[in-house]
């Protein structure tokens, strides 16, 4: 019965994890539509609002990258 409650409680934090990361794309998506609906045009890069959308950066080829959003948007993009 201990190892069933163990896996019980494991299978309960998985799904925790699961909800909490979903509704925190919906939050991340939110934050994003409101920056667009600004509707002002950036004239200089700005680290911080970078930083603020995106999460992490993928390498896809020498040609190829990825800018992984917070929200779980790629921007794939050729350089």
């Amino acid at each position: 019965m201990l190892t069933q409650a163990n896996d019980f409680r494991s299978d309960i934090e998985a799904l925790n994890r699961s909800v909490t990361g979903d509704t925190s794309k919906v939050y991340e998506t939110e934050r994003l539509i409101h920056f667009c609906e600004r509707g002002e045009m950036l004239l200089e890069y700005s680290e911080d609002l970078f930083e603020l959308f995106v999460d992490h950066i993928e390498v896809y080829s020498r040609q190829s990258i990825g800018f992984i959003l917070h929200c779980g948007l790629t921007f794939k993009e050729r350089i």
